[in-house]
């Protein structure tokens, strides 16, 4: 079988010839809301697929999507908790996605974590309206950390 590492989370996600596959030993019991939805956005349905997977073991409920139309239109219909997305992304990036998002009136308040390979989109996307960052590739503990403390601040905010 053709196996080719992600490089996420030290090698638990593959992208396989059969396609997208997750291998987890992990889930803490109730160590999340699952009442809490997070938008996963990124072009390549793959990545979308494996973070997903990450933040369902976790106990989360998911929207996906694999262009920025296609997130917007989600985001429109069931306003997320958080949306996790990737910077390098066709015809609308990640940074500009962003800005959208916090102009929108109905996700102004909603936390935005950027993913990106560049660490130069830092500050850029924390001009965008950013709250969180991370660099590829990323351990799983921190993309849920990085979640976690999202969903505390957008909670406070909202309150």
């Amino acid at each position: 079988m053709l196996e080719v590492d992600l490089g996420y989370a030290d090698g638990i996600g593959r992208h396989t010839a059969a396609g997208c596959q997750w291998v987890s030993a992990r889930q803490e019991e109730g160590a999340v809301d699952t009442e809490k939805n997070v938008l996963v956005v990124d072009d390549d349905p793959c990545i979308v697929e494996l973070l997903a997977a990450m933040l369902t073991l976790e106990g989360y409920q998911i929207s996906k999507a694999t262009s920025a139309e296609q997130a917007l239109e989600l985001a429109y219909h069931r306003v997320p908790d958080v949306i996790v997305l990737d910077w390098m992304m066709p015809e609308t990036d990640g940074i500009e996605l962003c800005r959208i998002f916090k102009k929108r009136v109905e996700t102004s308040l909603v936390p935005v974590i950027v993913i990106s390979a560049n660490d130069r989109v830092r500050s850029a996307s924390r001009e965008a309206g950013a709250d969180g960052w991370l660099l590829k590739p990323f351990d799983l503990d921190d993309l849920l950390t990085t979640v976690r403390k999202s969903l505390v601040k957008s909670t406070t905010a909202r309150a």
